[in-house]
């Protein structure tokens, strides 16, 4: 099996993947940086980084249906 999330992801400790009803998004949460991806599932790319909120380190996940 391959380890998609290291092509992905560029952040270390990709920990949480959570894709979203219609499987166009992936969301990962980054907890070495505090950060969140979001990845077009298609492309297989990150389209966007988040950081929630200051000094966080997310570990799980949820999007809602």
């Amino acid at each position: 099996a391959s380890d998609w999330s290291s092509d992905v992801c560029s952040s270390d400790l990709p920990i949480g993947i959570a894709v979203t009803g219609d499987g166009t998004r992936i969301y990962v949460t980054n907890n070495a940086d505090g950060t969140v991806s979001i990845i077009d599932a298609k492309a297989g790319f990150e389209i966007k980084r988040t950081k929630p909120q200051p000094k966080s380190r997310p570990m799980g996940i949820a999007v809602k249906p």
